[in-house]
């Protein structure tokens, strides 16, 4: 998955700025987003070893992110 395509900002929120408009500010990526449900779904079913839950996690989102552009 390329970094820079991360789906965005999972919870976007509007901050006035001082040029009279808004700016969206970000937080979590929705891809970090999409990895950390993935993991609690691993971790709790124990189905893979400690080492590899993060990069299935993120294989998983990725996943995810891919199916949202079809």
């Amino acid at each position: 998955m390329n970094d820079t395509n991360t789906g965005g900002p999972a919870f976007p929120q509007c901050s006035y700025n001082l040029k009279g408009g808004y700016d969206i500010i970000g937080g979590m990526t929705l891809r970090d987003y999409f990895a950390a449900k993935a993991m609690q779904t691993l971790v709790d079913r124990r189905s893979l070893p400690l080492g590899t839950i993060a990069e299935t996690a993120y294989l998983i989102a990725d996943e995810m992110l891919k199916a949202r552009q079809a």
